[in-house]
């Protein structure tokens, strides 16, 4: 990699814990979004919630704003006041917008009719054009509504009949949209195995839309190793798309996460329990795998736990408590906050790094290196003046007290005089690195690999930045 980084005013910092962990408002993370259901009174108080959003740097907020609300009469629409108010505050916080425009109107005899919704699509475009970053056609149609009303095989196979309704409703309500708004981005929450049969028999009802929202849940953390899964956005965005329309489509992630409650029934798991020092850890590492591969956003499902009820999976999502705890913050909320202050908004990913990591794994007696790998993780990126890597071990949750493995990293062709600083993203504790280097880069000593990720922020001399 020739480092051409842009020189910079530059400025006294403190050092990177202490600049990691100030109080107040962090940047806004270009990318970082949280999914909810803000309006839902009292627990999702937007107004109380705006706060708390800004302080962990989020950028975009997805919520669904839903047809039935506001079409209440045949042909006459009014956006109720209190869902009005997320628009106008949001907007006021800067806080960008995905709208998901979903779930039936039972006015009609057919509640999920294309023309009536696609009717429903343009007066919001038209309504609150140039207030949202992306309209969304529907939220999980195989989940909601589409399967349950038309059936045909789950995964779209064999030409299914609720996929070929969805992608009719697609083709219409983006039409739509794009009469009102040329500039509009739509993007729809078809994904997976239905999204690519509904390429393979409906590609013309997806040639206007801009992209595809998908839902990566890690829904078993130990097996699937909690990570972004690239091949997953790739297929989805690029491989699938280009095959049949011929061109790539944008990829969002609408929702991604990870649960903190505590099963009664071992036997009864949808989603594996996660401890909350892992939440956080997993929570920046899909972050960082989804920022560094190119998604518009990734959206965190969600912000706040739905409820105080610690055994059921659907109320601990949050990354902070339900209000009856006064949406006290999870730990996963500093960790992202620690990120967010990280990277901020002028980030730009550099995949082509020429660096390797040294490290040994002391793998567990009988654990299998597929279920739970023994690899470690670096993405790179450039922040203004300085370079980041952010570190750690794949992998689902292990005991969490025992001490990461130390590693080495090498930076071949680093620049020479650069000197780094450490900290360990969850816990947000400066690490302890030895930095060496020459005219052939850079050796890191000691760098800890573990399940919590560790960033590690690289100055570059001034002599050195623009060669």
């Amino acid at each position: 990699m020739v480092l051409a980084v842009l020189l910079l005013p530059r400025v006294a910092r403190a050092d990177l814990a202490s600049e990691l962990n100030a109080p107040g408002d962090a940047p806004q993370l270009r990318g970082l979004g949280v999914g909810g259901h803000f309006g839902r009174m009292p627990n999702w108080d937007i107004d109380k919630l705006i706060p708390l959003l800004k302080q962990m740097g989020v950028q975009v907020v997805r919520d669904e704003w839903g047809w039935q609300g506001v079409e209440k009469t045949k042909g006459v629409y009014a956006m109720p006041p209190e869902a009005n108010h997320k628009f106008d505050v949001l907007n006021a916080a800067g806080i960008k917008i995905i709208c998901a425009l979903d779930y039936g109107n039972k006015l009609y005899d057919n509640p999920l009719d294309p023309d009536a919704f696609a009717n429903y699509a343009a007066w919001m475009a038209k309504t609150y054009k140039g207030r949202v970053a992306a309209w969304e056609i529907w939220n999980e149609p195989d989940n909601f509504y589409f399967f349950k009303q038309y059936g045909g095989p789950r995964d779209g196979s064999n030409d299914s009949i609720w996929n070929a309704k969805y992608s009719e409703l697609v083709r219409k309500a983006t039409a739509a949209i794009k009469a009102v708004d040329p500039d509009a981005v739509v993007i729809h929450n078809n994904e997976g195995k239905a999204w690519k049969n509904a390429l393979q028999y409906h590609p013309a009802d997806y040639a206007q839309t801009d992209g595809v929202d998908l839902h990566p849940y890690p829904t078993n953390p130990i097996k699937d190793g909690v990570e972004s899964r690239t091949a997953e956005l790739e297929s989805n965005s690029v491989t699938w798309p280009k095959a049949a329309l011929g061109h790539p489509v944008q990829c969002w992630v609408g929702e991604c996460g990870m649960s903190t409650w505590t099963p009664t029934d071992p036997k009864k798991v949808h989603f594996t329990p996660v401890s909350e020092p892992f939440q956080a850890a997993c929570e920046v590492r899909t972050v960082v795998q989804g920022l560094a591969y190119g998604v518009k956003a990734w959206c965190i499902y969600d912000f706040v736990d739905e409820s105080a009820n610690p055994n059921d999976v659907e109320s601990n999502f949050g990354l902070v408590r339900d209000y009856t705890h006064n949406y006290e913050p999870k730990p996963a909320f500093y960790s992202l906050q620690r990120l967010a202050r990280l990277l901020g908004s002028d980030w730009k990913s550099l995949p082509d790094v020429k660096a390797t990591v040294d490290v040994r794994f002391a793998q567990p007696a009988a654990t299998n290196p597929a279920t739970r790998p023994n690899t470690p993780e670096t993405r790179w990126f450039q922040v203004g003046d300085h370079v980041v890597t952010v570190v750690w071990k794949g992998g689902g949750e292990s005991n969490l007290d025992a001490p990461p493995a130390l590693g080495t990293l090498n930076w071949l062709d680093a620049p020479p005089g650069i000197t780094p600083e450490a900290v360990d993203l969850v816990s947000g504790k400066a690490v302890d690195v030895k930095v060496s280097s020459d005219a052939k880069g850079a050796t890191l000593k000691g760098v800890p690999i573990g399940w919590a990720p560790v960033a590690i922020r690289w100055a570059i001399p001034a002599a050195a930045a623009n060669p």
